[in-house]
C-alpha cells in the first residue's frame, strides 16, 4: 500500500505553501481586475465616438482619427479613415458638387485635404480643444436638434448624423446629414461659434429632408419659379 500523505496542518506546520497559493490567487485576480478595466475604458471611449439620441447621432470618429494622423503622419491610418462614415460624407459632397475630380480616390482626397491643415502642436491641441467643446456643449445635450425642432413642423424627428470632421469647408449639408468642421480657422479662433453652425447645418438636414432633398430648377421661365428658388435658397441661408 502506498503512503497516505497527511494534510497539511497550517496552524502548527509549515504555511509557506499555503501563502504562495495564495499570493498567486491576488496576483492572478489582480491582472484579471486590469484587464477587465481597460476593456471598459476602451468599450466607454468607443461609446463615447459616437453620441445618440433620438433621430440624431453625433459622430466623431473621423474626427479623432484624423487629429490622431495629424500628430503622428502615420499614412497607414489614411486607408482606416476611408472607411469612416465622417469621411465618406465629405468626399461625397466634394464629388457631388464638383469640388474634386470625380476619377480621384477618397484616399488621395484626405490625404490631400490634411495636408493643407495646420498640424504643428499648438494647433493639434486647438483641434483637440475644439473637439471637446463639441461632446460636452453640443453633443451631449443634443444642444442642435432642440433648438431646430423650435423652428421645425410641429412632430417633425430627425433622423440625420451630424458627422464632427477635420478639414473642409466650416460645415456641409448633404445626403440628409451634414458636418461641421472642427479645424476651420474660424473655430479655432471662436470656438464659441461650433456651437451655432452645428445648428446651421443641422438645419440644412432637416430643411432637405422636408423637401425630399430636391432643389428647384434653375430653368426659370415664370416669375412665380423665380420666388420659389429665392425662397429657398434664402432660407437655406
Amino acid at each position: 500500500m502506498g503512503t497516505v500523505r497527511k494534510p497539511m496542518d497550517v496552524r502548527n506546520g509549515n504555511s509557506s505553501y499555503v501563502t504562495l497559493i495564495y499570493k498567486e490567487c491576488l496576483i492572478g485576480m489582480r491582472h484579471s481586475f486590469f484587464i477587465l478595466l481597460f476593456c471598459i475604458i476602451g468599450l466607454c471611449t468607443n461609446a463615447q465616438s459616437i453620441i445618440k439620441h433620438i433621430g440624431v447621432s453625433y459622430n466623431f470618429e473621423y474626427a479623432e482619427k484624423a487629429i490622431q494622423y495629424l500628430a503622428s503622419k502615420d499614412q497607414s491610418m489614411i486607408k482606416e479613415m476611408a472607411g469612416l462614415d465622417g469621411a465618406k460624407h465629405i468626399f461625397g459632397h466634394a464629388t457631388f458638387y464638383g469640388n474634386i475630380n470625380k476619377e480621384v480616390k477618397i484616399e488621395e482626397f484626405l490625404n490631400d485635404l490634411l495636408s493643407k491643415i495646420p498640424s504643428d502642436e499648438v494647433s493639434i491641441e486647438k483641434y483637440k480643444r475644439n473637439l471637446e467643446y463639441a461632446k460636452e456643449q453640443i453633443a451631449k445635450p443634443n444642444l442642435p436638434a432642440k433648438v431646430c425642432l423650435d423652428y421645425l413642423p410641429k412632430g417633425y424627428q430627425f433622423d440625420c448624423s451630424l458627422y464632427i470632421t477635420i478639414g473642409y469647408d466650416l460645415g456641409v449639408g448633404f445626403n440628409g446629414n451634414s458636418s461641421i468642421n472642427l479645424a476651420h480657422p474660424y473655430y479655432v479662433k471662436r470656438i464659441s461659434e461650433i456651437k451655432y453652425f452645428s445648428i446651421h447645418e443641422l438645419h440644412h438636414a432637416a430643411f432637405m429632408d422636408l423637401k425630399n432633398n430636391q432643389k428647384p430648377s434653375f430653368d426659370i421661365t415664370t416669375y412665380a419659379e423665380m420666388y420659389r428658388i429665392i425662397c429657398f435658397y434664402t432660407h437655406l441661408e
